[in-house]
């Protein structure tokens, strides 16, 4: 993450401890030089509160609570200074503006900064209502699923006048087809994990990452949707439905394109923003 102080202090040379006050405002909502509009939620499952969700904060409070989630929070709670082998941290580009981001301990504090002007619920970023606090113990549960996708026309990928493509799905036996995907690990990056899951089906990344969905209405198993890129020449003139099993490892597995009415909501929304928004507004 660029901190705030830094974010100021490329653009006019202030980045000094003693400055802070001139880059952290106190508010909510923040608009910088070149127009965005940043803002700032934390969300804290408190034992003396009955729901959670995204709460706007100020900056200055985001940037105190992003801080303390670089330590682990029990050691913390101790008065020891450890790293966080827990912590994680994604970015969230397509979803909530260039430079938005989400973050968490690993335990109860997790915080999302938006740069395009809008909630978290408003970018698809939902945490449900849940009765009584929730006890995570360890890490989070986050899995990182590839979407890999075949248009209906390989001439004009982004054209869906004739509805979404079709999505890559996987099986080991006789498990449930899902997308391709791993359990991201502790202290992994996310990039490392998205490489993980292409590699274990024979793919390779594109070379833009980015986040389409994800999926925190249960903390302790989060989804996230990572572009896997769409398929050309003879993969996407492969016939639909089932073809033949990958042996690509020592573990084969099953394949097929599965029409978007089979996803979920979240691979139906990570598949629309693949197919509607241009890689471009990602880089400025």
């Amino acid at each position: 993450m660029m901190r705030l102080t830094q974010l100021a202090g490329e653009r006019d040379g202030v980045g000094t401890a003693d400055r802070r006050s001139i880059v952290l405002t106190w508010q909510h909502t923040v608009r910088v030089a070149d127009g965005t509009v940043l803002r700032f939620f934390l969300t804290d499952a408190d034992p003396c509160e009955p729901a959670m969700g995204w709460k706007p904060a100020t900056d200055i409070e985001f940037q105190h609570a992003y801080e303390n989630a670089l330590f682990d929070p029990k050691a913390l709670a101790a008065g020891e200074l450890c790293a966080n082998t827990h912590r994680i941290q994604i970015p969230l580009d397509a979803l909530a503006g260039t430079g938005g981001f989400f973050w968490s301990d690993g335990a109860h504090t997790a915080g999302i900064m938006t740069t395009n002007g809008k909630a978290p619920e408003d970018c698809e970023l939902h945490l449900a209502h849940v009765p009584g606090p929730q006890v995570i113990p360890g890490a989070p549960h986050v899995r990182v699923s590839l979407l890999v996708w075949k248009p209906l026309d390989p001439e004009a990928p982004g054209d869906t006048t004739r509805g979404l493509p079709q999505v890559l799905q996987i099986r080991e036996g006789t498990t449930p087809w899902q997308v391709p995907g791993v359990i991201l690990r502790p202290g992994e990056l996310l990039l490392s994990a998205a490489a993980r899951a292409a590699y274990a089906v024979g793919l390779e990344l594109p070379n833009h990452h980015r986040v389409l969905a994800t999926d925190f209405r249960r903390p302790e198993h989060m989804t996230l949707v990572v572009d896997g890129g769409w398929v050309s020449g003879a993969d996407a003139r492969t016939a639909d439905g089932h073809f033949s099993s990958c042996r690509c490892h020592a573990e084969p597995h099953s394949r097929r394109w599965a029409a978007w009415t089979e996803l979920d909501d979240v691979m139906t929304r990570a598949l629309h923003a693949a197919v509607t928004i241009p890689l471009g507004k990602e880089n400025r």
